[in-house]
C-alpha cells in the first residue's frame, strides 16, 4: 500500500500518518450528528521543495488537496479530498533532536 499527499499539483510520499475525527454522541453513546472535524498528522519525505516552508511562515494561507492510497499495482484504493482550503491546517516543522555533546 502506498500513501501520497497531493497538493498544488505535487505528490508527496507519506512516510507516516495518523488521524482522529470528532462527533457528538447521545446519552447511549450513539452518534448524534455527522462528523464535524478532526486532525490528520502526516510525516512526509524531506525534499528541496520550498512550498512547505513558505506555507509554514504564512499563518493565513490555506491549501486544498487530497490523500490517496494505492495498492501495489497502482490501483486507487481510497481517496480523501479537501475541496475547501480551510479544511487543511497550517503545517508545523519538527526537527530531530540535537545530539548531546
Amino acid at each position: 500500500m502506498k500513501t501520497v499527499l497531493k497538493l498544488e499539483g505535487t505528490d508527496y510520499p507519506v512516510l507516516q500518518m495518523s488521524y482522529s475525527m470528532q462527533r457528538q454522541t447521545d446519552h447511549n453513546g450513539r452518534p448524534a450528528e455527522d462528523v464535524r472535524g478532526g486532525s490528520i498528522h502526516l510525516s512526509l519525505e524531506s525534499t528541496d521543495n520550498t512550498k512547505f516552508a513558505q506555507w509554514m511562515t504564512s499563518p493565513f494561507t490555506r491549501k486544498s488537496g487530497s490523500i490517496e492510497w494505492t495498492d501495489n499495482k497502482g490501483n486507487l484504493v481510497k481517496s480523501v479530498n479537501s475541496p475547501t482550503p480551510i479544511a487543511w491546517a497550517i503545517p508545523r516543522a519538527s526537527m530531530p533532536p540535537t545530539p548531546s555533546r
